[in-house]
Order: structure tokens, then C-alpha cells, then sequence
């Protein structure tokens, strides 16, 4: 039996994620009307996993940042995933498949709540994953996502890295390296990443990142350019909560 940790209620409950997504807003808020906020759009559609079959992990974004709009509905339905996965894992510690959608399910809900023990949870659930299949993309992916959430930005950089040698176009995996090395201060390194990021999809997660390094290096009117085409995109891709 798979032993899965306690839920840590003393923890901070605000991610990083949000806390830097809150400083794009702040730049955008000064140029776009108030219905343009991203944090008031209609949140994201969010597939629920399918539950037999497929290692994939339905709609899970690994790149959106935190700070989506959920309802009520949203947070049972995560929840519910969490608990399907978790006991299948539980009863299977070699069940990669179950480990890595476990894994999804609690990055989905320390997005959504801003508690951190889920990212906590989330790591056993990935480190148990590789443990039965040490290559297994998705969960290396995931330990990327985790680690910058949990502030384990060398880790995070190093683990991006690694999977980057394997799989050069892994997006997650640039986002990640990214995300790290702006964190170190590496901000040639987080530039590299996010524009190979951009080239291979020029999605609103990606102008998310794109703004914030400009907003870092001071170029406030690109930054704000940017969050602007990333509130556009999220907009006509309907993920408006998560970017």
C-alpha cells in the first residue's frame, strides 16, 4: 500500500504562479477595460479525464499557471479524480498510468484552491509513477510543474533539462526550463526557453510567460503588449481563467 500524505493546512495557500500572474494583471489592468480582465472571463472548460484506457490526463493544461475561476461543481469533479486515482494507485504501486492522472488531478486542485499540500501530494503520486517507469514522459513533466510550484527551481531546471536532451520539443519541459531559470535569475536561459516555447505554439500560456520576462527586464510596454495578446488568445480559446 501506497502511504499518501496529509493534507498540511498550515501551509501557504497562494502559489507562486498566482502571485506572478498577479503582476501581468496589474500592467493590464491600467490599458485594458475592466471586463478585459482575465480573471473575470468566463473560467476554462476543463475535460474530466476519461477513466479507462488512455495514459493521457483529459484536459489538464500542464502549462496554465494557476489562479483559474472554478465553481463549486469544478472543485467536486477535481476532487473526485483525485480520489479515483488515489485509490487506484494505492492499490497498485506499480500502476504508472493511475500514479501520473493522480499526479494531474492534484496540480488541477492546488491550482484551483491555492493549497500547496496538493502540489505535496502530487509529488508522491509522480515519484511513484517513476518509480514504476522511470522514462515515463508525463510524470518527468509533471515533476517539472511541481517542483517550480514548490519553489525547487534548481531541481526544476535540472529535471527540464534532462527531459529537453531526450525530447527537444517537449513544451512543457521549455515552460518549465523557463519558469526555473527566470526564478534563478538566469534571464538569457528563461528567454531561450519561452521563445522556443512561442515558436512551437504561440498559445496564451506562452504570452503569459512572454510578458512577465518583459515586465522582469523592465520593458513594461511589451510586457503589457503581450499580456494583452495572451488575454486575446485565452479569450478565443476559451481558457480566459488560466492565462
Amino acid at each position: 500500500m501506497t502511504t499518501l500524505p496529509r493534507r498540511v493546512a498550515g501551509l501557504p495557500r497562494v502559489p507562486l504562479a498566482v502571485l506572478l500572474l498577479s503582476l501581468i494583471v496589474a500592467g493590464v489592468s491600467q490599458v485594458l477595460p475592466r471586463s478585459a480582465s482575465p480573471l473575470t472571463q468566463a473560467r476554462p472548460t476543463i475535460a474530466t479525464a476519461d477513466r479507462v484506457g488512455s495514459d493521457g490526463a483529459g484536459g489538464f493544461d500542464p502549462l496554465a499557471p494557476a489562479g483559474a475561476v472554478v465553481t463549486t461543481a469544478d472543485l467536486e469533479r477535481i476532487r473526485a479524480d483525485v480520489t479515483f486515482w488515489g485509490d487506484r494507485f494505492s492499490k497498485s504501486p506499480r500502476d504508472f498510468i493511475s500514479a501520473t492522472r493522480m499526479a494531474a488531478s492534484e496540480i488541477e486542485l492546488a491550482r484551483a484552491t491555492g493549497d500547496i499540500s496538493a502540489y505535496l501530494a502530487g509529488a508522491v503520486a509522480v515519484e511513484g509513477s517513476l518509480k514504476a517507469y522511470p522514462d515515463y514522459p508525463l510524470a518527468l513533466d509533471y515533476r517539472g510543474v511541481i517542483q517550480v510550484a514548490l519553489h525547487q527551481f534548481t531541481a526544476a531546471r535540472d529535471n527540464a533539462i534532462a527531459i529537453l536532451a531526450a525530447t527537444p520539443n517537449d513544451p512543457t519541459a521549455l515552460a518549465t526550463l523557463g519558469d526555473a531559470s527566470l526564478e534563478l535569475g538566469d534571464l538569457p536561459a528563461a528567454n531561450t526557453a519561452y521563445r522556443k516555447l512561442t515558436a512551437l505554439g504561440d498559445s496564451a500560456a506562452a504570452r503569459v510567460r512572454v510578458s512577465h520576462l518583459a515586465f522582469i527586464q523592465g520593458q513594461t510596454a511589451d510586457a503589457v503588449s503581450a499580456a494583452r495578446s495572451a488575454v486575446r488568445a485565452a479569450i478565443d480559446d476559451e481558457t480566459a481563467g488560466s492565462a
